[in-house]
């Protein structure tokens, strides 16, 4: 089967899944570092689809789930928000940013499975306090974009943007 196909089967398979993953987090608006009914309902739902996860990985909120196949490289990750804002809930759509980088983290690891001799780590991060606190800054200082080549994640907009606006990278490279 072709790695675009293994994609379109592992999503057809999930959306429903992953669209009561995403009513969940809509449901339980949870504001920054306080995102337990999110980090526990993302963790589930990614341990049970066979990725390692680490559980309160450096933040009691934030948490990291591994598919790996072969020597590892290159490895890919896929960022996940799910906090709210305060007094008005997901506003701001990080529940769709959420099942947005579940959906990826799926679609990475069927294209790896779909071709054995493909070698790659798929990491799904569970990046917490967004709104307000900085999870991801204390990511950055906790080391665990050390060793990653690409790090991506998706945010709902009013429009349809098909270039994106800001684009990270590394000083020096």
């Amino acid at each position: 089967m072709s790695a675009s196909s293994a994609i379109a089967e592992a999503i057809e398979k999930e959306a429903g899944p992953l669209q009561e993953l995403s009513g969940k987090i809509w449901s339980n608006p949870e504001i920054f570092y306080q995102e337990h009914v999110a980090h526990d309902a993302l963790t589930e739902f990614l341990e049970s689809r066979d990725f390692a996860v680490e559980r309160h990985y450096k933040l009691d909120t934030a948490f990291r789930a591994v598919y790996k196949q072969g020597d590892g490289a290159p490895h890919v990750v896929v960022i996940c928000e799910y906090d709210a804002l305060p007094g008005i809930g997901h506003a701001c759509g990080h529940n769709l940013i959420a099942e947005s980088g579940a959906a990826a983290g799926l679609a990475l690891k069927a294209a790896l499975q779909s071709s054995p001799e493909t070698s790659g780590t798929v990491t799904v991060l569970g990046t917490p306090a967004e709104e307000d606190g900085g999870g991801k800054i204390d990511l950055i200082k906790a080391g665990v974009f050390e060793g990653v080549d690409v790090a991506m994640m998706v945010h709902p907009d009013q429009q349809n943007m098909m270039a994106p606006i800001i684009v990270g990278y590394e000083s020096g490279t």
